[in-house]
């Protein structure tokens, strides 16, 4: 099926990571591939966890301006979705979010009152740490979701945070979960 030039410059491993890091290691530098790989390089959420934390117990805020109290560990199930609702009682108020999955994509969206306004997009948060936030123009229901309803086989593990934030109550997290 494929040709012999492609076929050169394919190369397969079984389970075995001692010699497959190696491979990697000889086309990517230590310092640039993840202590996971065979490198050097920190996990990312782990480095910005670690650093809010030491920020917070030195009596300051954490990452978002905020008291970082927990990241969150759940797992979806292959075809399901996690829905985080929050009740926002005035407007400008910043929803602000950090997430990391284990492995594959999430979906990732915010809707108010059923309708979308963080767009729906599938990340690839298994290779970087992706966070933002957003700022809710007016008051109701904002449902933050990760959604896996497209992967048939796979559960998602994600590691995350979602931290609500007024001016009134700056250090004040709120959140109610549904599936």
């Amino acid at each position: 099926m494929l040709s012999a030039k492609t076929t050169s410059k394919v190369q397969l491993y079984d389970g075995n990571s001692s010699k497959w890091k190696k491979a990697l290691l000889c086309e990517i530098s230590e310092s640039n591939l993840p202590i996971k790989y065979g490198g050097t390089l920190p996990d990312l959420l782990q480095k910005k966890i670690e650093a809010a934390k030491l920020v917070s117990e030195n009596g300051g805020l954490g990452m978002s301006g905020i008291s970082i109290d927990a990241l969150n560990t759940v797992t979806i199930g292959a075809g399901s979705k996690l829905n985080l609702d929050y009740d926002i009682k005035d407007s400008n108020i910043k929803i602000s979010w950090i997430f990391k999955s284990d492995a594959h994509d999430i979906g990732f969206l915010i809707n108010h009152n059923k309708k979308e306004v963080v767009p729906k997009r599938r990340i690839n948060s298994q290779d970087i740490v992706n966070e933002g936030s957003y700022i809710c123009p007016g008051i109701g229901k904002y449902t933050v979701t990760f959604d896996n309803t497209y992967s048939l086989f796979r559960a998602k593990t994600l590691h995350y945070l979602i931290t609500i934030e007024d001016s009134k109550y700056a250090n004040e997290i709120i959140e109610k979960s549904s599936k």
